[in-house]
């Protein structure tokens, strides 16, 4: 059993996912992915480990963005029913984890641990000047569902 939530191309948010590159893309899947896991068990009643995220920026039947939240048991659990009933608290509650940091481009208190490379001068310090900003495309992509779902 399983959730998928697809950013489509087409929409307004499918920009956020399709514009950086496919690192970047990747990485912001990634802590969309990394947050949710966070936040959702509080309102499943679970613990992280119950659920599985999968990210991936292309995929072939859809041609979209996809990232897939499921049980993480075989045969499923119902926790992916779960998510459906809570997704506007989880969305809610994924979005104030992430505006509530004190960061200005992610750490591992909120979008989870940095990724390498992204981000990132040569001397391994971050690059707050760099254009794309991974953390505050997930409060976009966040706002996005957040308001349409």
């Amino acid at each position: 059993r399983s959730v998928i939530v697809v950013f489509k191309e087409k929409n307004e948010i499918g920009k956020y996912i399709k514009e950086p590159e496919d690192s970047e893309k990747g990485a912001v899947l990634r802590m969309l992915g990394f947050v949710f896991k966070q936040v959702a068990p509080i309102f499943l009643l679970c613990d992280p480990g119950d659920l599985g995220i999968a990210e991936r920026t292309k995929v072939p039947s859809v041609n979209e963005a996809c990232l897939y939240i499921y049980d993480n048991y075989p045969g499923g659990s119902g926790l992916s029913e779960g998510f459906i009933s809570n997704y506007k608290k989880i969305f809610s509650g994924c979005l104030e984890l992430v505006r509530s940091c004190a960061c200005k481009i992610g750490c591992p208190s909120c979008t989870g641990p940095p990724e390498t490379g992204i981000g990132k001068k040569s001397d391994s310090k971050p690059d707050i000047d760099k254009k794309f900003n991974s953390k505050n495309t997930v409060i976009t992509v966040l706002k996005y569902l957040n308001n349409t779902m």
